[in-house]
């Protein structure tokens, strides 16, 4: 059995997501769930999401309804109290150098992968509404990577989900940076379980996060979650 919380995941907080999942697992152990001691971080994220021992993990919407993270089931959807969230649902900042004022068809696009519903999709809709067509310039592999692309001059605009956004702000350094704009909005990043995994017991774990992982990423509660919740990304 694994439990892994890939998607914010920075170095600079793993002590609050140690303390998160510490939280948990006393919880979960109380209905006589026995979890991991510690959260995997050898295997990829994908590798977890498909992981037929998954207890806990946490995707985004884009492989949860496409068909990348295997047969996960959802859990539950965080509330996240950072600029860009709101209950249940999160937006990405679209970020260039600060005075960028050349077109939107000139500028050299980095996304974290084109299984991202925050990096990839969001702001491929962002541009067609303003009729213009992503080519992607550089694929970076994560959000911190297109953060500092953006600010190191490597490419000129990047969408960032809003909680990895204010992690770049705290840790990252944004000087130079500023938002464009948001994406729209879209549910959460989903907490999710292998099939046949105790959703309900997780739920109840997950609703009161604490306050370590509050502090870190704004993680203030959860909604419950299915497949319905995110049924509308297929039409992305």
């Amino acid at each position: 059995m694994i439990a892994a919380l890939p998607m914010y995941d920075w170095p600079e907080i793993r002590p609050a997501t140690d303390a998160f999942w510490q939280r948990l697992r006393e919880r979960l152990a109380r209905e006589g769930i026995t979890g991991p001691q510690a959260l995997t971080r050898e295997l990829t994220a994908a590798e977890t999401w498909a992981h037929p021992e998954l207890l806990l993990g946490q995707t985004c919407g884009w492989p949860l309804t496409h068909g990348l993270a295997g047969a996960s089931v959802p859990v539950a959807r965080p509330i996240h109290d950072v600029p860009g969230c709101g209950v249940g649902v999160y937006r990405s900042a679209v970020i260039v150098r600060t005075g960028e004022d050349r077109p939107l068809d000139t500028l050299r696009v980095a996304v974290n992968g084109p299984d991202s519903l925050s990096g990839y999709h969001a702001l491929r809709r962002w541009l067609a509404r303003r009729s213009v067509e992503m080519a992607p310039h550089l694929v970076t592999g994560g959000h911190r990577a297109s953060v500092a692309a953006v600010r190191d001059g490597k490419a000129d605009l990047a969408a960032i989900d809003a909680v990895s956004w204010e992690l770049a702000r705290r840790h990252e350094g944004v000087r130079g940076l500023e938002r464009l704009g948001w994406t729209e909005e879209a549910p959460a990043l989903p907490f999710i379980t292998a099939p046949g995994g105790p959703a309900a017991a997780l739920a109840r774990a997950l609703a009161r996060p604490g306050p370590e992982i509050a502090a870190a990423i704004g993680l203030v509660g959860i909604l419950p979650a299915g497949m319905e919740d995110y049924a509308a990304l297929g039409g992305w």
